[in-house]
């Protein structure tokens, strides 16, 4: 049986829940994810924080069985950001089959929990374990052991027989120690007289015309200057965090290209960048709507949703916006605007 899918409403569950039903699929070849993508957009794939350029593998909350068909049960946190139109499924193993999302499945845009967070090793595993130091820092030192002076033996004896006798013995022998001790040092110090060195004239350095170069120093690398001529991949993939991504997107807005600004304050928003957020906002907000930069008609809702992402993100600057727009909702309400009213429910 040929690959095929279609989505309906999930009555049973709570809003936003969808069943995406697939013929010609087993449930064992669902339980390793699929991707769902969309053709003419640079940011194509879907994942759980919207579109983007990236791929990423998504999960169903359940699988269940019809029948013959496989059932996959997708969350509000996805079907929030698919709107009516073709998007294509990808099954890795399977293949892909093209589908139309449908206008029927609600969306939910209350909050969320957030995402689960996948338990790491325990710090005792990552660590490799290191040999216990030494007690100290002292080098110790084994000597060989010295055998008894032949002369001190018999001093012993006497010493442990005669006290008086001793102490005469021990003086000479101290005496003659002494004396032995002068004469080996002065022979070490004879042979050990430095020859006169030879002493011969250095050779004249040479004038340098004028003091050294400093050495160069490296040039660090400019961003977002440079990045002018790189694809959407590669500055995603190049950019040190979402801060860097938003410089860029700023700079293409600049320049006139606004498709690829879209996708890069999507992606800088996904790593919840503040400023990204707003500037999305921005694009979706009536209040300002410019038509083709890059959307022909605002979206009051998308921008609500943003400005409300923003606030949460610390950006103080979306709440100017965000007040301006929910005075533009609400006279959009007070005239009969059964979706401004909606919005304002949802996001105040």
């Amino acid at each position: 049986m040929a690959l095929s899918a279609r989505v309906e409403p999930d009555r049973g569950r709570s809003l936003g829940h969808a069943r995406l039903i697939l013929a010609g699929a087993s449930a064992a070849a669902a339980v390793a994810g699929y991707r769902i993508r969309r053709e003419g957009y640079q940011a194509s794939n879907l994942g759980l924080r919207g579109w983007q350029v990236s791929e990423e593998m998504l999960r169903p909350i359940a699988i269940e069985e019809q029948g013959d068909e496989t059932v996959l049960i997708l969350g509000p946190r996805l079907t929030r950001h698919l709107e009516p139109g073709p998007v294509h499924l990808v099954l890795p193993g399977m293949g892909e089959v093209g589908f139309f999302w449908p206008d029927t499945i609600e969306v939910f845009d209350g909050e969320l929990p957030p995402d689960p967070v996948i338990p790491q090793e325990p710090p005792e595993r990552l660590v490799t374990p290191r040999p216990p130091p030494p007690a100290d820092d002292a080098t110790v030192i084994l000597r060989p052991a010295v055998p008894p002076s032949p002369i001190a033996a018999p001093i012993a004896q006497v010493a442990s027989s005669n006290p008086p006798i001793a102490i005469y013995a021990g003086l000479g022998v101290v005496v003659l120690i002494a004396a032995a001790g002068w004469w080996l040092l002065r022979e070490t110090e004879e042979s050990a007289a430095p020859t006169p060195a030879v002493v011969t004239p250095a050779s004249p350095l040479l004038a340098l015309p004028g003091p050294l170069p400093a050495p160069l120093q490296p040039q660090a690398a400019i961003w977002p200057d440079g990045t002018d001529d790189l694809s959407l991949r590669d500055v995603v993939g190049r950019a040190s965090d979402g801060a860097a991504i938003f410089a860029v997107a700023q700079r293409r807005q600049a320049a006139g290209r606004h498709d690829d600004a879209l996708v890069l304050l999507e992606e800088a928003a996904m790593r919840r960048h503040g400023p990204s957020m707003t500037a999305l906002g921005q694009l979706y907000d009536p209040n300002g709507f410019v038509p083709g930069r890059p959307f022909r008609s605002p979206d009051p809702r998308a921008a609500a949703r943003q400005y409300a992402e923003a606030e949460r993100a610390g950006d103080a600057a979306a709440a100017t916006l965000r007040a301006a727009l929910r005075a533009w909702l609400q006279q959009q309400a007070d005239g009969g605007n059964a979706t401004a009213a909606t919005t304002l429910r949802e996001f105040w």
